[in-house]
């Protein structure tokens, strides 16, 4: 007995992966909103906000609205780790 359903793909397949995608660690476009950027690297706005209160995590203001450079997914966890982890 088989059934013909179709089996919707992972978030590898799609391109989707984590925070970092790619063999060389690069993030898929070139800067995020707060909310796509704490979905994307897997921790929520409080931590954010606090990673950008103290310098751990560098955006752009434009108009509006807070973007975060792409290059911010790598500097960030550098940052931490050179602190000691987030508290």
């Amino acid at each position: 007995m088989s059934t013909n359903r179709k089996i919707k793909p992972g978030r590898a397949e799609q391109g989707q992966g984590g925070a970092l995608s790619g063999p060389s660690g690069a993030c898929e476009r070139d800067a995020y909103s707060l909310a796509e950027f704490c979905s994307r690297m897997g921790i929520g706005r409080t931590l954010a906000y606090a990673c950008l209160a103290d310098g751990t995590l560098q955006s752009a203001l434009v108009r509006k609205r807070r973007l975060i450079p792409a290059t911010e997914c790598v500097a960030m966890l550098e940052r931490l780790a050179a602190k000691g982890g987030a508290k």
